[in-house]
């Protein structure tokens, strides 16, 4: 994947995740996981989005919730769930509904799983290569 590279505005998520110097010739890129790399991924308003779109393409694809939430582990993690790490998401998916009932006392299924795929994004595992 090619991106320009203006100097003197450098593009800010890839800055977050070590993005080399496009001034100097670099060998080898600095490789680091820091604080700041996960709030990004929490907060930014381009990796919402995209969760956002995730959540709603495994609402529209996968019609059960444990293969749902497989599946979600499969894309974003490239595995799958431990059995801790799958419960812990049912967990999720579950007080997300009992506390975010909207006016009609229905809770947002999309904004539940938003939530959950974005967790995904911000976590190590989707962050690091290993």
């Amino acid at each position: 994947v090619y991106v320009p590279m203006f100097r003197n505005r450098l593009p800010e998520i890839p800055e977050a995740f070590d993005l080399a110097d496009p001034s100097l010739v670099t060998g080898a890129r600095a490789t680091s996981t820091i604080v700041p790399q996960a709030l990004m991924m929490l907060n930014h308003p381009f990796i919402r989005e995209q969760s956002g779109m995730t959540a709603k393409r495994l609402l529209n694809e996968v019609p059960d919730e444990t293969q749902r939430i497989e599946r979600a582990c499969r894309m974003i993690l490239g595995r799958r769930p431990l059995e801790q790490e799958a419960e812990a998401m049912r967990s999720l998916l579950k007080d997300d509904r009992e506390s975010g009932k909207n006016e009609s006392g229905t809770t947002d299924e999309l904004q539940a799983w938003t939530l959950l795929v974005q967790g995904l994004f911000a976590s190590a595992d989707f962050r690091s290569l290993d």
